[in-house]
């Protein structure tokens, strides 16, 4: 799920976090990977719509994004020379499952924001394309998340080192 679960009240294991940081203090948060997001769309998109050759370009295109409590949808925008936008947006479909995400953007319902790993066989295989490859999103850092180290069940063990030693780094 991408909505905050509290893991000690909902008894849960072990969770994977995409955060700058962990604001729990009682958890165990190892980090595992920076976590980049890269704003996609699908080729027939960009060649019906014309390809974006600077943030504000994005205004004239729908959106697609994961669901965000504050309501707010922005793109924090970093170029390679240091310049900074944020682009508001209004996206026409919003849900907390990346995979709908990612497959909306296949069928070319919209520019969409999501982690480079989960994109990366979309690219491979011409489904999607970079937009604005010369501007960054903030890049999240990757945490495996664990109430103690102390009573861990082995096999909650093993998979903690399991997905240390897997975890994809893109």
């Amino acid at each position: 799920t991408n909505r905050p679960v509290n893991l000690v009240e909902e008894g849960i294991d072990v969770a994977l976090r995409v955060r700058s940081s962990i604001e729990d203090s009682s958890l165990i948060a190892r980090p595992l990977a920076d976590s980049p997001l890269t704003l996609y769309g699908a080729p027939r998109l960009l060649q019906r719509r014309g390809v974006p050759k600077h943030p504000l370009d994005l205004i004239d295109f729908p959106h697609l994004s994961l669901h965000y409590t504050s309501g707010r949808y922005v793109y924090q925008l970093n170029a390679e020379d240091g310049d900074q936008l944020s682009i508001t947006f209004h996206p026409r479909l919003v849900t907390d499952d990346m995979i709908v995400l990612r497959e909306a953007a296949i069928q070319g319902e919209g520019i969409v924001a999501l982690p480079n790993y989960l994109c990366a066989d979309a690219v491979s295989a011409g489904e999607l394309q970079q937009v604005l490859p010369h501007w960054r999103l903030p890049v999240g850092i990757m945490h495996l998340v664990y109430p103690h180290r102390r009573g861990l069940l082995p096999a909650v063990r093993v998979l903690i080192d399991y997905l240390v030693e897997h975890i994809p780094v893109i």
